[in-house]
Parts: structure tokens; sequence; C-alpha cells
């Protein structure tokens, strides 16, 4: 049996020790919301690897109207992580939008 997993929107690239505050990487639900909608809340969620000894950390969802961000920090150098936020608007609609953060030490 295979697995299916979401398309991710972007991926974006860190070091392990560097720290990325909110507001830098995230997804903007905009295009999914009618117009005077915004994200009233969300959970973010950050995939494991099998052994992993420093894992990607994701802080508490930031949200600034249709947009959700978050700090992260942390991960193991040649790692890949997806990154579920699911975001659930002020209409009740509940979004799913994926970003993967590959970790390399330069």
């Amino acid at each position: 049996m295979s697995t299916t997993y979401p398309a991710v929107l972007k991926t974006y690239g860190k070091q392990p020790l560097e720290v990325v505050p909110a507001g830098r990487w995230g997804v903007d639900f905009a295009a999914d919301c009618i117009t005077g909608e915004t994200i009233s809340s969300a959970v973010i969620t950050v995939s494991t690897v099998a052994g992993d000894a420093s894992p990607l950390v994701a802080g508490s969802a930031v949200i600034d109207g249709t947009k959700v961000s978050c700090r992260f920090s942390g991960g193991s150098d040649g790692n890949e992580y997806t990154v579920q936020i699911l975001a659930t608007s002020s209409a009740a609609a509940v979004y799913d939008g994926d970003i993967a953060v590959s970790v390399t030490e330069a």
C-alpha cells in the first residue's frame, strides 16, 4: 500500500543552529479565503525523522489576517522536514498548507 502526501507549497533551507523568527516562513491562505474571511486559529505539526537527535522545532502559530507562520529552530544536518499548517478560518473552513524545511550545515 502506498501513501500519498499532500503537495508541499514551498521548501525553505536553514542551518541546524539557525533560529528563524515568526513571520519569515509560513503559508498565506488568502487565495483560499472569501472576501473578509481571516484565519482565527492554526495548528502546526512537524514531521518526525526516525533516530533524529535534534528535530526541527516549530513554535506557536502566529496569525496575521490570512497568514500563518511560526518560529523555527533546531533540525539535524541532512534532514528534510514537512511542516503541516492546519488553519481554521472565521467562516469555520479548515485549510491545510504544507511547507518543507531542509536543514544543511553550510
